[in-house]
């Protein structure tokens, strides 16, 4: 149990402040720490990973029993329609990592594969450098784009890990607080479901423990795929900026204007590297669109329920105290934040990809 939750309550963040670790480093360790190994044949699942598992879909289940005991009470409908989105979430998200595990290992590769193209000069006979060329800007562009990754997994898995700890403590610190205060209160959960189980102690403990081991790995669920995919996003726009710059030197520099058949052999050399850079792009446009399309969709849904859930709880503002309109806004908050990062990244990819194809010299 304490190697579990050692596992669990770790942030995972040194990985990422290795200068030299690249977007891929960054997104294996990512997915090993939520129990996938990708580039390798995994025939078993870490024990820890299937207990972690099993108290998330026990505790999914218990939320979705809650809300169905309550369609007859609309104000406890409501409470249970917003705290199912916490884990609601993350339940497409698990599927995805778990069951496409080939699709994403396989698009996460291709950012190696395509970097080592920009970068290898793969056929010495036709590429040379002449008018003073240089290729110092291909790699501080790399640099430059996983310098952003970094900095933004980094910010992320912070945010997520330190959210997930308080999100984890505040149901206790409100039970204490009442307590203080002298109101009765019923015994704290920190995802509140169908729960007979508290009238024994035993079994409301054993509830509590498989409380806290899902509720931080739904969060290591969400960390691995929002920076997963964000990550990509940030990568794919850097190559087609990359593009954009490698192509514009498929002639040289211009500063000679002179013919021959050696330079002829070198543009058509870089006219079909840049092809092939940008098919594989585009292919990996295809397949991370695949991966998040669905998601995305059930995000829109979600966070339009959540907003009115909350919407319709806060017209009693006045009979709320603090620490309950905190844990009422807590969970709206967290889905548009989750949005928000898609579509701000998923908007700049777009763009880039459009304005590369309007201008892009090849």
């Amino acid at each position: 149990m304490g190697s579990l939750l050692k596992w669990l309550f770790n942030p995972r963040t040194a990985y990422i402040k290795k200068s030299k670790a690249s977007v891929k480093d960054i997104i294996d360790n990512l997915f090993q720490d939520s129990g996938v190994l990708l580039g390798k044949e995994q025939t078993t699942v870490p024990w820890k990973v299937k207990i972690s598992i099993f108290c998330f879909l026990v505790c999914n289940l218990l939320q979705l029993i809650a809300l169905i005991l309550a369609l007859g009470d609309l104000d406890e409908l409501l409470a249970c329609s917003g705290r199912l989105t916490f884990l609601t979430m993350s339940v497409p998200k698990l599927f995805s990592i778990f069951l496409s595990k080939k699709l994403w290992d396989s698009l996460i590769t291709q950012t190696t594969l395509l970097e080592n193209e920009v970068l290898n000069k793969r056929d010495l006979a036709y590429e040379y450098e002449s008018e003073d060329e240089e290729d110092d800007y291909l790699t501080e562009h790399i640099d430059s784009y996983t310098k952003q990754f970094q900095g933004f997994a980094k910010i992320l898995s912070s945010i997520y890990f330190y959210a997930a700890n308080v999100y984890v403590l505040s149901p206790f610190i409100e039970y204490g607080y009442h307590v203080y205060k002298g109101n009765d209160r019923m015994y704290p959960h920190i995802l509140p479901g169908w729960s007979p189980q508290d009238a024994n102690v035993i079994s409301y403990s054993v509830l509590i423990v498989a409380e806290v081991i899902a509720a931080e790995y739904c969060v290591k669920l969400h960390t691995v795929y929002d920076v997963t995919a964000v990550g990509l996003m940030i990568f794919i726009r850097g190559q087609f900026l990359l593009l954009h710059q490698f192509s514009e030197h498929i002639g040289g520099r211009g500063n000679d204007l002179s013919l021959s058949r050696r330079r002829d052999d070198r543009a058509h050399c870089r006219i079909k590297k840049c092809h092939y850079i940008h098919v594989s792009l585009l292919k990996s446009i295809s397949d991370l669109d695949d991966l998040i399309r669905n998601v995305l969709g059930i995000y829109f849904c979600i966070a339009a329920m959540t907003l009115c859930s909350a919407a319709v709880q806060l017209l009693k503002w006045n009979s709320l105290d603090a620490m309950e309109i905190v844990s009422l806004l807590q969970f709206p908050i967290a889905t548009l934040i989750q949005l928000y990062l898609f579509c701000l990244y998923g908007d700049g990819m777009f763009n880039e990809v459009v304005n590369s194809i309007k201008t892009i010299t090849f």
